[in-house]
């Protein structure tokens, strides 16, 4: 069910009609047979669905390979993206082939000599299948935007891909922005979802981003924990344990806190906990924070020990308290390992929101 079709002025898309213009339109093209497709030489249709969708079709079966029905939630979510594209100074066109034939777009948005393909994955596509198509959009100077309606996809930069959804009101779908399945956030913390309208909008206008850099980033950070049980020998008091604790990127307005809480399943001890915590003992003094070390006799937990003399420490479970350091800049983080939660922190998008308020 295609929303373009080709008339002798130039491609014709069934949502730019009224339903009264759309009914003169297709007694038009019945008298005069003036409107094509490009994928085929088959008979153009007009028609709109129960639910009020126009849409061209095929009128013979048989003969091309885009003759197949869309749902409606797909060509709802195509018009969408173009309405917002419009509106954000972009020219876009559905369906719309290569003319080498290497791909075929939901969406092309050009302005000047930049192209974007919008793909609403709609049905069932691995991610293997994804980066293959990715590549041709490459290979021709053009830029990828995925919106999966399952959550079949990884965070990455070369492919940027989102998880859309069915909702009421606004343009009628939203897109999450936190990486899709996310585990190492508080529990109860809501994902990052985003009208699609206003996600186009960001993503237009320089607003969508990825990762938080390699260089210096200022942070805040806040820890809840409680007090060893008592003084390690070496002579340190006050050995503060974490229980909790939260990374907020200043510089980065807009991208989420890195977090850590000691309930979470962790395989091996959080390097940038330790990383956050040795940054803090050497340049604060008020603070002596214990280092996570190897897992205990729990499936998930870790030992605790003194950052001077590395001796395990024991903790006191029932009474916690919470030490802040508002702003400081932490020069460098260890690489994150492929999977774990800090490469999931890392390798995610994020939305500015200066450009999110224009």
């Amino acid at each position: 069910m295609p929303l373009k079709c080709l008339s002798p002025d130039g491609p014709v898309h069934a949502f730019d009609f009224t339903r009264e213009q759309f009914e003169l339109l297709r007694l038009k093209h019945k008298a005069q047979g003036h409107l094509s497709f490009k994928c085929c030489d088959g008979q153009v249709g007009l028609r709109a669905s129960a639910g009020g969708i126009q849409h061209f079709y095929h009128v013979k079966r048989g003969g091309c390979r885009y003759e197949g029905g869309e749902t409606l939630e797909h060509l709802r979510a195509k018009e969408v993206i173009v309405r917002a594209a419009r509106r954000a100074g972009w020219h876009a066109e559905t369906e719309f082939e290569d003319e080498l034939g290497r791909w075929r777009a939901d969406v092309l948005l050009t302005r000047g000599t930049a192209r974007l393909a919008f793909e609403v994955q709609w049905s069932a596509q691995t991610w293997a299948d994804t980066l293959i198509r990715q590549q041709r959009y490459r290979d021709s100077d053009v830029r990828g935007l995925w919106l999966f309606r399952r959550a079949s996809y990884e965070p990455a930069k070369d492919t940027p891909a989102f998880q859309i959804r069915v909702v009421d009101g606004g343009s009628g779908f939203d897109v999450l922005i936190s990486p899709p399945k996310e585990k190492w956030v508080y529990p109860g913390e809501a994902d990052d979802w985003m009208d699609l309208s206003v996600f186009v909008h960001c993503a237009l206008h320089r607003g969508l981003n990825f990762g938080q850099g390699a260089s210096a980033r200022r942070f805040s950070l806040r820890y809840t924990g409680d007090a060893s049980a008592k003084p390690c020998a070496c002579g340190v008091a006050d050995l503060f344990v974490p229980y909790a604790f939260s990374a907020t990127p200043l510089d980065l307005d807009g991208h989420r806190s890195y977090t850590w809480h000691r309930s979470q399943r962790w395989r091996y001890p959080p390097a940038w906990l330790n990383a956050f915590s040795r940054h803090c003992n050497a340049t604060t003094r008020k603070l002596k924070l214990a280092y996570a070390r190897k897992l205990d006799e729990h499936p998930h937990y870790f030992t605790w020990h003194c950052p001077d003399c590395d001796a395990e420490v024991s903790n006191l479970d029932d009474r916690y308290s919470t030490v802040e350091v508002k702003d400081t800049e932490v020069s460098s983080l260890p690489a994150p390992t492929p999977r774990s939660p800090e490469a999931k922190f890392a390798n995610r998008w994020w939305i500015d929101p200066e450009v999110l308020a224009l």
